[in-house]
């Protein structure tokens, strides 16, 4: 069964709006995406598991966001014993399963743009907003790292192992996908709702924003949906 997370009370997860300094190859932001905060427990508010009876997240609404460029950061987790976030935008590849996850990839940041092209567009820290793609979605993936106590030889007391329920990330490049044999929902994190940032002057198309938990086992991820203002959630549901 997907719970609450009460179990890991009071664990935030944080991915903020920043404009890169210095600017990056893809020009300024149009604006800053707000602070996303994710703390156990949560509170299910939306249905987005098509296998999970009733409501299975926690949703996150951020309206009236101007067409243009974002960046976002990669997650912060204020504690506990976790793998490196997995991200997917989905600017190329569609999330179907939880092979669809690649670790941070920071080339945009690192003063070189001669790289910029090389890498991995599904999870580059850049999200935009245009007329032929006013709806994105972001999602990210935390996998809860799982230490083992096991008999040593000849009784010579425990010996500690550890891992995780999925594959690890790594820093740049492509990154890692994570391993889909997971096999029994467990805890999500949930999200707490600020304003977008005002654009003095602004008269482009204006969208919305969802940002949406949802957990699996040792995983926790956060869905988050870019959409026309005034559309419903359920329109734009994954399934």
């Amino acid at each position: 069964n997907v719970i609450d997370g009460s179990a890991q009370s009071g664990i935030d997860f944080t991915i903020t709006g920043f404009t890169p300094n210095p600017e990056t190859s893809e020009g300024a932001p149009v604006g800053e995406l707000p602070e996303t905060v994710f703390t156990t427990p949560i509170t299910f508010n939306a249905d987005f598991l098509s296998d999970v009876e009733g409501n299975d997240a926690e949703c996150v609404t951020y309206d009236d966001l101007p067409l243009g460029g974002y960046f976002y950061s990669q997650e912060d987790i204020s504690g506990g014993t976790w793998e490196s976030p997995l991200y997917n935008d989905q600017f190329q590849t569609t999330l179907t399963t939880l092979l669809d996850f690649f670790g941070y990839d920071g080339n945009l940041f690192d003063g070189n743009p001669a790289d910029d092209d090389n890498r991995n567009f599904d999870a580059d820290g850049h999200i935009v907003l245009n007329v032929d793609r006013p709806e994105r979605t972001l999602v990210v993936l935390n996998q809860h790292k799982v230490v083992v106590e096991e008999e040593g030889p000849n009784d010579d007391g425990p010996v500690i192992t550890s891992g995780s329920s999925g594959g690890s990330s790594g820093g740049g490049g492509g990154g890692s996908p994570a391993d889909p044999n997971l096999n029994t929902p467990a805890p999500t994190v949930g999200g707490a709702q600020t304003p977008p940032p005002q654009v003095a002057g602004e008269t482009l198309p204006r969208t919305g924003m969802d940002i949406v938990a949802i957990g699996l086992l040792f995983a926790l991820v956060g869905y988050g949906t870019l959409m026309p203002k005034n559309a419903k959630t359920e329109e734009l549901r994954l399934r």
